[in-house]
């Protein structure tokens, strides 16, 4: 009879997720389980099936020989272990909400990341910003947040982004603004690049119907260098939830780090009100009001 395996597979995984560069939060999203649980699974070097068999890949030891290697439990399949990612990435952004409330902050691209996978049918997003690309439009972002964005679009999700119209980039341009428009200048192109990635999965009408682009004179909520995200979502027991966050740079002469701010009650109020009347102008966002 062989002889039980005494290396926990808890710890060598925690070791070879350090070395190679990654997080416990990080890895727990890649495979789409609630993070608190795999952090619970980790310190009682007890998993659920999906878990042992991401880990086995993710060390590249074989699924099955895991258990001829390694000493660790498996844990009984529970009801909340079979939710749609998009449910468990929604909690998770709720708990993040909750772990961020006392700080009012979160680093911005983990915090959309995060946001963007949880988004889901007759969910809604709406960017406001006069000279920055939304950051799914930048190189980077785009990097960051491809398979996030575009899921979220072929799940139903909509998204809507505010920018100023040409008459108003032209009385800005000639201000002379240190940082330039070039960003939204070129919105509108980087956009069309984006939608055409999900055109062998959707027709152009979802397309058209999912993602606009508005070029409107005024918006309340346009502040050089900064972004306004708002963000109405539907929770898992129903209820519709909105939030408005604002891109703030943060920093100083030697070090620059963008926060992802929440706003208070007030100020997403306003924001709704604004988005009603802007909606109920347009014939394609008017179907739009009622994710408000």
């Amino acid at each position: 009879m062989a002889n039980k395996p005494t290396i926990q597979l808890a710890k060598v995984f925690k070791e070879a997720l350090k070395a190679a560069g990654r997080t416990q939060i990080g890895f727990a999203d890649s495979i789409q389980v609630d993070r608190s649980q795999f952090r619970v699974h980790l310190k009682r070097n007890t998993f659920s099936i999906e878990e042992t068999e991401a880990i086995a890949d993710f060390l590249e030891v074989g699924r099955e020989r895991l258990a001829e290697r390694f000493d660790f439990a498996v844990a009984t399949q529970r009801q909340e272990s079979r939710r749609s990612p998009a449910k468990v990435a929604k909690e998770n952004v709720r708990l993040g909400i909750a772990r961020n409330i006392r700080s009012k902050s979160t680093d911005l691209q983990s915090g959309i990341l995060d946001l963007y996978r949880a988004l889901d049918e007759d969910d809604l997003v709406v960017i406001c910003s006069v000279n920055l690309l939304p950051l799914e439009l930048t190189p980077g972002g785009w990097n960051l947040l491809r398979d996030a964005w575009i899921s979220a679009v072929k799940r139903g999700c909509c998204f809507v982004y505010i920018r100023p119209a040409d008459t108003v980039l032209e009385r800005i341009s000639n201000a002379r603004l240190h940082g330039g428009i070039d960003g939204a200048r070129v919105a509108a192109d980087h956009l069309k690049m984006r939608q055409s990635l999900m055109a062998v999965d959707l027709s152009k009408k979802d397309i058209d119907s999912r993602v606009h682009l508005i070029a409107t004179e005024w918006c309340p909520f346009w502040a050089w260098n900064m972004r306004f995200g708002f963000y109405s979502v539907v929770t898992s027991e129903g209820r519709r939830e909105r939030e408005l966050f604002g891109r703030f740079p943060f920093g100083g002469p030697s070090a620059n780090r963008d926060l992802l701010l929440y706003t208070d009650i007030a100020t997403c109020d306003s924001c709704i009100d604004y988005l009603v009347h802007e909606f109920d102008q347009s014939d394609k966002l008017r179907a739009l009001l009622p994710r408000l």
